[in-house]
């Protein structure tokens, strides 16, 4: 008789998939941490956002987690317009001297999960971004193969009564 497969602390999925977006030193950095943590898997570092679009046209799923430093777009709304296109989780960095009304449209979308002026501890980010993402997995609705039984004569839906 075999236990149930439960996984550990680090997951027993497929890693999270993550695409860095900063200048080349801040993206290489960030890189050299992901690089030996298990729980993530970079699909993509670039270094602009066009490269970030070029990218992400070509991909058949995006990835579930970005990284992203603003300073690299040339403004608030090339930024903003940017994530918008995005469905992954985003952490983003802004200038120290980003003001309230600038970031307030970032905060407004839904795949901004944190924003930073400056820096971040990269280590708290890099936490708080996979407690996200497992607790996205954990309640996203199941994905069926098709083999599953199906109910007979339709199924619940068919049991209810048209009350509308």
């Amino acid at each position: 008789m075999s236990g149930w497969n439960i996984p550990s602390a680090m997951g027993a999925e497929a890693p999270i998939t993550v695409m860095l977006i900063g200048a080349e030193d801040k993206e290489r950095h960030w890189y050299q941490v992901f690089s030996v943590d298990a729980r993530f898997r970079v699909v993509s570092r670039v270094a602009s956002p066009k490269a970030m679009l070029d990218f992400l046209a070509g991909e058949k799923e995006d990835p579930e987690v970005y990284f992203v430093d603003g300073r690299v777009f040339s403004g608030p709304a090339d930024l903003q317009q940017a994530l918008s296109k995005l469905s992954g989780s985003v952490y983003l960095l802004v200038p120290d001297s980003a003001d309230e009304q600038s970031v307030a449209p970032l905060k407004a979308l839904p795949c901004v999960k944190s924003i930073y002026r400056g820096d971040a501890n990269l280590q708290d980010w890099v936490s708080r971004a996979w407690s996200d993402a497992t607790t996205k997995h954990r309640t996203a609705p199941p994905v069926f193969s098709g083999d599953e039984p199906r109910p007979e004569g339709g199924g619940l839906l068919r049991a209810l009564p048209n009350r509308l």
